[in-house]
């Protein structure tokens, strides 16, 4: 439940300002589009936009509410290998719900999280079953 409050705070305030910010500069973009100051700052705010948006994911997935934890797995993966440049396999056959999903989600994340930051790993691969 925390993780859920965080998430939607996150999304519903700091992320909502990023894109609000970013929305103003693509305006001021329009009016100068060679302005380099410009176009680093909307660089960086879109960059920032997908990392709140990911840590909202990954905080508490709404897709695992919606439509369960193997899409939320699926998702993951797939964060994580863009995120990463590690190439994350996916092999899932969990076409249930049950309650502990939110905890076998953050294990996985988990997981993942380990072998982005303490392996030297080309690949990687999940199966959930």
């Amino acid at each position: 439940v925390l993780q859920r409050r965080i998430s939607e705070s996150i999304h519903d305030g700091p992320l909502q300002d990023v894109l609000a910010a970013r929305q103003e500069l693509i305006e001021l973009q329009l009016d100068d589009p060679d302005d380099e100051r410009v176009n680093r700052a909307l660089s960086g705010l879109q960059s920032a936009s997908e990392r709140l948006r990911q840590a909202t994911f990954e905080l508490h997935p709404a897709v695992l509410e919606e439509v369960g934890l193997g899409p939320a797995v699926e998702q993951l993966a797939g964060f994580t290998a863009r995120r990463s440049g590690i190439k994350v396999s996916t092999d899932i056959d969990y076409p249930i719900r049950n309650p502990i999903d939110p905890i076998v989600f953050g294990v996985v994340r988990e997981l993942l999280s380990n072998v982005v930051h303490h392996s030297r790993a080309k690949s990687a691969s999940v199966v959930l079953g």
